[in-house]
């Protein structure tokens, strides 16, 4: 469990990451925020992007849980799978963390944070459908290839590219070329559109303000 300290400089990171943007914070502003020493805050956490990964992967948690509760992934995985790369596209562009989320993409925290959470999605799909994969290659189309398909999508939409592909067609374009190795098209198209309502229905039931109150010390220690 984590000490007090730790979770305020944490929940203050991500206000600092909200409010001013991941390039712009610096340790000092956050141990300072935190009302910390520089020292203690790099002692426990040595980097901003340590401490960046961690609140990315914490988001993702929530929202993988928040999926679970509306949809259930050994039922259905390659709609879930679906569902959650929506999801997770829909809420971080929506939400007050949107730029902090597109310049994790940049900097592949978002990738590193995906990576935090295994190859569950990939396995259980592979699993169902009986696919003969290495585990290699699993984890080639479960935590690397998605990422990079997403980051390259999404920051080159910001900046004006690609204007024939709007922002809803991404997480189709991702899920698509994730799982197309492995399955059938017809199957792959049936999953997205499934996946789109169970998304749709998860981000329905995440409170609006919840990237100030997922980060607070009373959540932190409740978790």
């Amino acid at each position: 469990m984590r000490s007090n300290k730790e979770n305020r400089i944490i929940e203050c990171s991500n206000r600092l990451f909200i409010e001013s943007g991941y390039y712009a914070t610096t340790m000092r502003q956050i141990a300072s925020t935190a009302k910390v020493s520089l020292g203690l805050a790099t002692y426990h956490f040595s980097t901003k992007r340590n401490i960046a990964v961690l609140i990315m992967s914490k988001y993702l948690r929530y929202l993988k849980e928040r999926l679970a509760e509306v949809h259930s992934a050994t039922e259905a995985p390659l709609a879930h799978s679906a569902a959650m790369v929506r999801l997770c596209m829909e809420f971080f562009l929506s939400h007050p963390c949107k730029q902090f989320y597109l310049e994790c993409l940049v900097q592949e925290i978002y990738a590193d944070s995906i990576k935090s959470l295994g190859e569950t999605s990939i396995t259980l799909i592979a699993k169902a459908y009986k696919v003969d994969a290495t585990s290699d290659l699993l984890m080639l189309f479960d935590n690397y290839i998605p990422t990079s398909v997403e980051r390259i999508l999404i920051t080159e939409k910001v900046k004006g590219n690609f204007p024939g592909i709007p922002f809803d067609m991404i997480p189709d374009i991702v899920f698509s070329l994730t799982v197309e190795r492995l399955l059938e098209k017809p199957e792959i198209r049936r999953a997205s559109a499934s996946g789109c309502e169970i998304a749709r229905n998860a981000l329905a039931i995440i409170p609006k303000d919840i990237t100030q109150t997922l980060f607070s010390e009373k959540s932190q220690a409740d978790n």
